[in-house]
C-alpha cells in the first residue's frame, strides 16, 4: 500500500469516549511504535462520542498521536453533524470540537440520508476542506455527481459503496474501478489545493478528492 503510494491510518474504537483511555493508547502505541512502526501515517478513531463534555478526551489522544509521530494525522468519526451538550458544560465549545481532532467525518450514513437530510455542522467554519470526511454506503448505482456533492458540503475525504447494512464495509463497492476512476479526473482539475489522499482500515476506504480550501 505505501509503495504504491498510499496513505494508511490505523483503526481504533472510542466506545463514543467512555472506552479507557489508557486501552486507547496501546492500540495507538500498536501503530505507531509497535509492530506497524513505519507503515502507518496516522490514527482513525471510530464511535467518536460528539458529546463535547467529551471534547478533552479526544485532544488528550490527538496530542498523544503526535507525541509518538509528529505529522501523524487524526480523524474522527461522530458520523454526524450534530454537537450535543446534556451536561450543560461550559469548558468544551463546538469550536473545540472541531479542533480536537484533524479530520471529523461528519456523516456516515445511507446515500438517501446523504442527499436528502445533510445539515451542515455549526462548526463548519473553524475547519477547511481536509477537516471534514463524508462516509455514504447504500448508493446502488454509481454517479460521478456525488463527488461535486461532496466537494460542495466542503468534504476534502469521501467513501461511497453500494454495500449495506448491516455491515457495509466488507467489501470494496462493485463500482471501486468506476469510482477511484471520476475520483482521478476529479482531483486533475485545476485550482485544487489540498492533497488527494486514500484511507484504508478495517472500515473500509476513504478516497480524498483535493478541493479548493475554503
Amino acid at each position: 500500500m505505501r509503495n504504491a503510494g498510499g496513505i494508511t491510518h490505523g483503526y481504533v474504537f472510542t466506545s463514543y469516549g467512555t472506552r479507557p483511555i489508557a486501552e486507547v493508547k496501546s492500540d495507538i502505541d500498536a501503530y505507531l511504535t509497535g509492530h506497524y512502526a513505519g507503515f502507518v501515517d496516522g490514527v482513525f478513531f471510530d464511535e467518536m462520542s460528539n458529546d463535547l463534555a467529551n471534547t478533552g478526551y479526544y485532544r488528550e489522544l490527538a496530542d498523544y498521536v503526535k507525541s509518538q509521530q509528529v505529522g501523524a494525522r487524526t480523524i474522527g468519526n461522530p458520523g454526524t453533524t450534530f454537537v450535543i451538550n446534556p451536561s450543560n458544560q461550559s469548558t468544551w465549545s463546538s469550536s473545540d470540537f472541531a479542533a480536537s481532532l484533524d479530520t471529523i467525518a461528519t456523516l456516515e450514513n445511507t446515500a438517501g440520508e446523504y442527499l436528502n437530510n445533510y445539515t451542515p455542522p455549526v462548526y463548519l467554519d473553524d475547519k477547511t476542506a481536509d477537516g471534514f470526511a463524508h462516509i455514504v454506503h447504500t448508493l446502488a448505482n454509481w454517479d460521478a455527481s456525488f463527488l461535486q456533492t461532496a466537494a460542495a458540503r466542503k468534504a476534502g475525504f469521501v467513501y461511497i459503496s453500494d454495500d449495506v447494512m448491516s455491515n457495509p464495509y466488507d467489501q470494496l463497492p462493485t463500482y471501486w474501478n468506476q469510482f477511484t476512476s471520476d475520483l482521478s479526473a476529479f482531483n486533475a482539475v485545476p485550482e485544487p489545493t489540498a492533497a488527494g489522499l486514500v484511507f484504508i482500515s478495517s472500515l473500509g476506504i476513504i478516497a480524498a478528492p483535493r478541493r479548493r480550501r475554503a
